[in-house]
C-alpha cells in the first residue's frame, strides 16, 4: 500500500522558516534533503550559513537530546541555534569543516573513530546519561529485529500533523521477502544472541545513531565534527560502527582476529577497526581485552536497532531506497550467522542443509565448501557442495567437484548423474549425453539419467533444426516447468542459445493458457470500442486496418505481471543484462479483412554509417503474447530469422517462417530482426500484446510519437512489486523530469 507523508509537511517547512527566523537573519533559503525521516534548509545569512532540521513528530524529543549533546561537546557538535520541540524544528550553525563522504580515505575515517572513541570515553562520566537519553538496550534487540519482520503492515495515511504509523518490514521488502528473513534468521538468531549477550562486558555511553561518512565533517584544525544526532541514545560503545563498513561482519572478523592476537591484513578497515579499539581503551573507557570481547555483540546489536529504525519511517519518496539498504544489512546479518556457523563445526552442517532446504543455495555452497576444506576425505560432503554449487548457478566449480567425487566413489550413480544435470545447464550437450550414459552403465533402468539423456538429445535435435534453412528456434516448457512456471537452468540457457543465434525464438505454453484467456477477456472489455477502422487519436497505425496502442497497466489486470514473470525475466535479463527496462508495452490489433503489413525492422540502424548495429549484442527485443491462437487464416507474424546480423536488403533474400501460436505461446524477437504481419482473413480481431525490454540507455524515437510507451500512474508504480517496478521505474523518472517545475509543485502539493 501506498503511504506518502512527505507532503504533509510541507506547509510546516514554511512555519518553520519563519521560526528560524527569529534566531538566525535569512536572506535565503533551500531546501537540500527531503526523506521521510527528515527534511534539512540551507539557510544563509549575514551571519553565515545554518541549516534547519524538520523531524517527524514522534522523533521531536531527540531534538532536545541533540542540544543537550551539543551543549557538552562543543568541539565535536555543530552549535544549536535554537530548538523548537512542539514541531521538530532544529536550527544548527554550520560545522565550517570539510564533509566527508562515502569515499573518505582511510586516514579520515580512522580520525573519525578516534574522536567519536574519545567522546564516548567522556560520555561514560555523564551522570543523569541514562535519564536523559533513551536506552538503547542491547539483548532487547534480537526481538525487536524478528517482531519488525514479522509484522503485518496495515496503514492508514494520516492527518497532516499527526504521527506516521509505524510499518514493518513488508512495507519495504513486500511479504515475501519479509517473511524470508524471519525464516533464516529466526533458526540462526541463537548465535547472534549469544554474540549479542557479550557486549554486557562494556559500560553504557552516547551512541550517535547513524554514525557514516556523510554524518560527519573535519575542520581545517583537525578537530572531527558529528552531524545529524536524530536517533542518539544509550548504550555500549560499538553500537553504531556498523555504519562505516555497512554491516557487523567484517569488524566481527577483524576484532576476532585482534583477540587471538594474528595480525590484521593491510586494509583501511583494519586500521580503522584498530584505531577505535586502542582509542577507547587509552581514553579508559574499557580494557582491551573487555572491548575484543564486547565490541563485536554491540556492532551486531545496534545493526538490528538499525534495521527496526526504519519501521518509523514510512514514506513513498524513500522507500526504494529503504528496500536496498535493509536487503544489504539483513544479508550482512546473515553473513555473520554464517561466519559464526563456521566457528562450530556441528553448526555448519546443519545451516548448510536448512540453507539447501530453503533454496537459498549460495549461502549452502559456501558453508559446503567449508566443510569439504575441513574434511576433505568425505565424499558426501563434496557431492553436496557439487549439488549446492550447481544450484547456485556456479556450473564451473559444480561440475569439477562432481567429477572428482565420481572418480572417488566410482559406484555411486549420483555423481556422474549430477555431472550430467550440471552440463546441460552449461549447454555442453555431448558432454551431458557421455555422462548420463555413464550413470546409466552403472543403473540402467536409472530414471534421472534416462531423463537427463533424453533432455540433451532433444535440445540437440531443436538446436539442429534451428540451424536448418527450413527450421526454426522453437522450444516447449516442460509440464514442471509449466507447474512451476519457471525455466529450468538447462532450458534458459538452450533459449538464450537459440535466441542469440538466430534473433527470434518460439516458446511453447510459456504462460498458463487460462491466463491468457482471462487477459483476453479484459482486454476485449477495456477495449472493444478499438476494434474497428477508422480515426484513433491515441494510436499508430501500422498498416492497413492495424494500429497499436498502449495498455494501461493499472486497467487490464494482469497485463503488467507478465513482464515480471519468473518464466521470462530470467531469460530476458540474460540476454540484455540484470539493469534492463521494460520499454514499451502495447497491443497490436489486427482486424478482419486486413491486409499483410509491410516487411520491416523495428528500428533503424544505430549506427547507420558503419556496420557495428549488426554485430552488436541485442539492445531490445520484443515478446508477443498472442491473446487469440495465432492461424494461418487469422494471421501470424512472418519472420525472417537471423536478420538481426545482417542490412533489410539482404534480409529480404533469406527464409521467412510463419509461426503458428497456441494460447499461452509466446514469440520472442529481436528489434533488428526482419518481419511482417500477415493478414487476417477471419472475422475476428486479433490481438497481440506486446512487451518490449531494452537496455537502460536505450530510447524508442521512432515508434512512439502518436502515445506513449508506457501507461500507468505513479501510485501503481510505488506499490507494484520490486521486479516489475525496477522494469518501470525509468518511465515515471523521466516523465516527472520533463514536467514543468510548476506542474511538480502542484504534483507534490497534490500528493
Amino acid at each position: 500500500m501506498q503511504l506518502n507523508t512527505e507532503a504533509l509537511g510541507a506547509q510546516a517547512d514554511k512555519a518553520a522558516v519563519a521560526w528560524a527566523q527569529g534566531c538566525f537573519a535569512i536572506s535565503d533559503a533551500e531546501c537540500i534533503g527531503q526523506s521521510p525521516w527528515a527534511r534539512t534548509h540551507r539557510l544563509v545569512g549575514p551571519a553565515g550559513v545554518a541549516y534547519l532540521k524538520v523531524v517527524p513528530l514522534h522523533q521531536k524529543r531527540q531534538l532536545q537530546r541533540t542540544a543537550l549533546v551539543a551543549n557538552r561537546f562543543p568541539e565535536h557538535v555543530p552549535q544549536v541555534l535554537g530548538v523548537e520541540g512542539e514541531h521538530g524544528w532544529l536550527l544548527s550553525r554550520t560545522h565550517g569543516g570539510r564533509d566527508l563522504g562515502y569515499d573518505a580515505s582511510g586516514e579520515d575515517l580512522e580520525a573519525v573513530v578516534v574522536a567519536y572513541a574519545r567522546l564516548q570515553a567522556r560520555a561514560v562520566a555523564w551522570s543523569d546519561l541514562r535519564v536523559q537519553f533513551r536506552l538503547a538496550h542491547a539483548p532487547t534487540q534480537p526481538a525487536a529485529l524478528l517482531a519488525f519482520l514479522a509484522k503485518k503492515t496495515e496503514l492508514v495515511v494520516p492527518e497532516a500533523g499527526s504521527k506516521a504509523p509505524a510499518v514493518g518490514a513488508d512495507y519495504f521488502l513486500g511479504p515475501e521477502a519479509a517473511q524470508r528473513y524471519h525464516r533464516l534468521l529466526q533458526r540462526r538468531m541463537a548465535l547472534l544472541t549469544a554474540q549479542i549477550a557479550q557486549s554486557a562486558a562494556l559500560p553504557d555511553t552516547l551512541a550517535h545513531g547513524d554514525l557514516r561518512p556523510p554524518n560527519v565533517a573535519l575542520q581545517d584544525n583537525g578537530q572531527c565534527v558529528l552531524m545529524d544526532w536524530d536517533d542518539v541514545s544509550v548504550g555500549p560503545a560499538g553500537l553504531c560502527l556498523h555504519g562505516l563498513f555497512e554491516g557487523g561482519t567484517l569488524p566481527a572478523i577483524l576484532l576476532s582476529r585482534l583477540a587471538s592476537g594474528q595480525a590484521l591484513p593491510d586494509s583501511d578497515q583494519a586500521r580503522v577497526i584498530g584505531a577505535y579499539v586502542e582509542a577507547l581503551a587509552e581514553a579508559g573507557y574499557a580494557s582491551r581485552p573487555a572491548l575484543l570481547r564486547g565490541l563485536p555483540g554491540a556492532v551486531c546489536a545496534g545493526q538490528m536497532r538499525f534495521i527496526v529504525t526504519f519501521g518509523h519511517f514510512p514514506g513513498e519518496s524513500g522507500r526504494s531506497g529503504s528496500a536496498d539498504t535493509l536487503r544489504s544489512r539483513l544479508s550482512d546479518l546473515l553473513d555473520l550467522c554464517d561466519w559464526l556457523a563456521t566457528r562450530q563445526p556441528e553448526t555448519t552442517l546443519e545451516f548448510a542443509r536448512d540453507y539447501a532446504e530453503q533454496g537459498e543455495f549460495e549461502r549452502a555452497q559456501r558453508l559446503y565448501q567449508d566443510l569439504v576444506a575441513r574434511h576433505p576425505e568425505r565424499v558426501d560432503l563434496l557431492g553436496a557442495y557439487a549439488t549446492a554449487s550447481r544450484a547456485a548457478g556456479d556450473l564451473p566449480v559444480a561440475e569439477e567437484a562432481f567429477a572428482e567425487a565420481a572418480e572417488r566413489e566410482p559406484s555411486c550413480v549420483d555423481w556422474p548423474l549430477g555431472l550430467a544435470r550440471t552440463r546441460l545447464d552449461a549447454g555442453n550437450l555431448s558432454g551431458a549425453e557421455r555422462a548420463a550414459r555413464q550413470a546409466l552403465r552403472l543403473v540402467p533402468d536409472h530414471e534421472g539419467a534416462r531423463a537427463a539423456l533424453a533432455r540433451a538429445r532433444g535440445f540437440t535435435a531443436a538446436r539442429r533444426e534451428a540451424g536448418r534453412a527450413e527450421g526454426f528456434p522453437r522450444l516447449a516448457l516442460t509440464e514442471g516447468e509449466q507447474a512451476r512456471q519457471r525455466l529450468d537452468a538447462d532450458t534458459l540457457t538452450m533459449a538464450e542459445a537459440l535466441f542469440r543465434a538466430h534473433g527470434v525464438l518460439q516458446l511453447d505454453h510459456l504462460f498458463p493458457a487460462e491466463r491468457i484467456l482471462a487477459l483476453q477477456q479484459t482486454f476485449t472489455r477495456l477495449y472493444a470500442d478499438q476494434f474497428h477502422a477508422g480515426d484513433h487519436p491515441d494510436a499508430l497505425q501500422l498498416g492497413h486496418k492495424r494500429y497499436m496502442f498502449t495498455v494501461d497497466l493499472e486497467q487490464v489486470d494482469g497485463a503488467a505481471a507478465l513482464a515480471a514473470a519468473e518464466q521470462l525475466l530470467p531469460l530476458v535479463q540474460n540476454l540484455l543484462g540484470e539493469d534492463c527496462v521494460l520499454g514499451a508495452y502495447t497491443s497490436a490489433i489486427s482486424l478482419p479483412g486486413s491486409r499483410d503489413q509491410r516487411l520491416h525492422k523495428d528500428h533503424p540502424p544505430l549506427f547507420p554509417e558503419t556496420q557495428w548495429h549488426h554485430t552488436l549484442p541485442t539492445f531490445a527485443l520484443q515478446l508477443m503474447v498472442p491473446l487469440v491462437p495465432l492461424t494461418e487464416r487469422n494471421g501470424t507474424t512472418r519472420v525472417y530469422k537471423g536478420t538481426h546480423r545482417v542490412p533489410s536488403d539482404e534480409a529480404e533474400e533469406r527464409p521467412s517462417h510463419d509461426p503458428l501460436l497456441s494460447l499461452g505461446s509466446a514469440l520472442l524477437l529481436d528489434y533488428r530482426c526482419l518481419h511482417r504481419g500477415l493478414a487476417n482473413q477471419s472475422d475476428a480481431v486479433r490481438p497481440i500484446l506486446t512487451l518490449v525490454f531494452n537496455k537502460p540507455w536505450f530510447r524508442d524515437t521512432r515508434n512512439y510519437g502518436q502515445q506513449p510507451p508506457l501507461r500507468f500512474t505513479p501510485a501503481y508504480l510505488g506499490a507494484a512489486p520490486r521486479p516489475l517496478r525496477k522494469l518501470l521505474q525509468w518511465w515515471e523518472d523521466e516523465r516527472r523530469i520533463a514536467a514543468p517545475a510548476s506542474a511538480r509543485q502542484t504534483d507534490a502539493e497534490r500528493a
